[in-house]
């Protein structure tokens, strides 16, 4: 009889083999078998994650047995349906225009030379899909907040594919205090700076309450040239503004949701351009859109559940919707058409746009319906009419247009729908106007005027009287 192990012919009747089966050999091939043991699952662990990196996106969890008892349906009831960036909770806000002024960072320099229009920045931000965090804002950032209310939850999120379910009586939608807009005729009663710099300050709008006042502004940060950022600041032309977030590369058309508690716009951090949202109260952002296609001037809708934007992901400028979560994603125009410059009527049923036919030319403001999809139609043609804003009633249009054959000239004009009755918004100093944001009790408009290369933001006034 031999031993199996290492083939010594064992005696009559011994088992134990006296050369290989000693308790220091059993020792050896124990210890062996754990290192074995150890290296497999290490190498597991290792392809696991490559395998979940890759083909999940960080997220197998979910497609496994289990992950159905952590991630409840969205549409269950009491399930929570906010996005995950914004599904912490809420702390209260700082509610004086005093935490603005004192946040961590001094009121940037506003004493440099004008710096050129946007540049790309060669250091992108790793947002690889949405619901990632770039490392570089992984750590806690200090809040901004300058009299906004104190957030309230977000609405449910739709169904997939769904558009926005809307109110028809939205037109009239009651303002912060109850009251509703009554009809009435509007004029120009003149216009007061909001942020005058040396600096490029442009694509304000205000916060819901009318408390805040964002916008992009490519001013120096610690005393070095930077890209564009968002700031913040009291809407008056003497309060101080402060950076809301630090970011890598440029910021632009940023704006805050319904809630106040998070901000959309569009950034060149991940390349060409995406859509990104960054919760003011759990400071972290989120890609809403990714991928090679260039993704810009987003527009939220009223009731805060989706973005309309701008995408060349079928190789024209289309209109595009998506969730709030990053989901539902809806393409709305179609063709070969430049479309561009999407904003939300108040009711949240159609939306309008910017149809580029002929460059600086000639350029048609469309509104197309949503609530039952339908094809385009024209609001405003003739020339160079863009950048377009309905009234928070509906029943104005404010819009730019341009005078001159090259694109120049433009001036701001303010439309009755029903009459087909204008009149311009035309602040003297001001130079050219550009993006009118209407305000929400139809007080004016924000807007800002370029004169000698610089980009100011200005506050329209209007004057109400009863209809005839």
């Amino acid at each position: 009889m031999f031993c199996f192990r290492c083939g010594y012919q064992l005696p009559p009747k011994v088992v134990a083999c006296p050369v290989c089966d000693t308790p220091q050999k059993r020792r050896q091939r124990y210890r062996q078998r754990l290192f074995l043991g150890l290296f497999i699952f290490l190498a597991g662990a290792l392809v696991g994650s490559l395998v979940d990196s890759f083909l999940f996106k960080g997220r197998a969890w979910e497609h496994t047995m289990l992950g159905g008892l952590t991630h409840r349906d969205p549409s269950a009831p009491g399930a929570a349906s906010t996005p995950e960036s914004l599904s912490g909770p809420v702390p209260s806000l700082p509610p004086t225009p005093t935490a603005l002024a004192s946040a961590t960072e001094a009121p940037p320099s506003l004493g440099s030379k004008p710096s050129p229009a946007p540049a790309s920045q060669p250091s992108p931000l790793a947002v690889a899909s949405p619901g990632s965090v770039p490392a570089t804002l992984a750590e806690p950032l200090p809040l901004v907040a300058s009299g906004l209310p104190a957030p309230t939850p977000p609405p449910p999120a739709p169904a997939a594919g769904a558009l926005p379910a809307t109110d028809s009586a939205a037109a009239s939608e009651p303002l912060p205090g109850g009251a509703r807009l009554p009809d009435v005729k509007l004029a120009f009663a003149g216009a007061s700076p909001l942020e005058v710099t040396s600096e490029v300050d442009y694509h304000g709008s205000l916060s819901h309450d009318g408390k805040v006042l964002v916008f992009s502004s490519n001013r120096p940060v610690s005393g070095k040239a930077g890209p564009f950022q968002c700031y913040v600041k009291d809407p008056v032309a003497t309060a101080a503004a402060v950076r809301a977030f630090p970011w890598e590369g440029n910021i632009w058309t940023p704006e805050f949701t319904p809630d106040g508690r998070a901000l959309v716009f569009s950034s060149d951090s991940q390349k060409p351009e995406h859509i990104f949202l960054y919760d003011r109260v759990t400071q972290q952002p989120r890609a809403l859109t990714t991928g090679s296609s260039k993704n810009m001037m987003p527009a939220l809708s009223p009731d805060g559940k989706f973005v309309a934007f701008v995408s060349d992901r079928r190789g024209s400028n289309d209109i595009w919707i998506i969730g709030l979560d990053g989901k539902n994603l809806i393409q709305i125009t179609t063709g070969k058409e430049d479309d561009r410059e999407p904003r939300w009527w108040p009711d949240g049923r159609s939306l309008v746009f910017t149809r580029i036919l002929e460059k600086y030319r000639n350029s048609v403001i469309m509104r197309v319906p949503l609530d039952p999809q339908g094809p385009p139609q024209p609001l405003v043609e003739g020339g160079r009419n863009w950048l377009a804003d309905p009234s928070p009633d509906g029943r104005y249009l404010a819009y730019v247009r341009s005078k001159d054959a090259d694109g120049s000239g433009n001036v701001i004009l303010v439309r009755r729908l029903d009459s087909g009755a204008e009149f311009a918004v035309s602040p003297t100093g001001a130079g050219e106007c550009y993006r009118p944001i209407w305000t929400r009790d139809l007080a004016g408009l924000i807007f800002h005027g370029e004169r000698n290369g610089k980009k100011n933001l200005y506050q329209a006034r209007f004057s109400k009287a009863p209809i005839d």
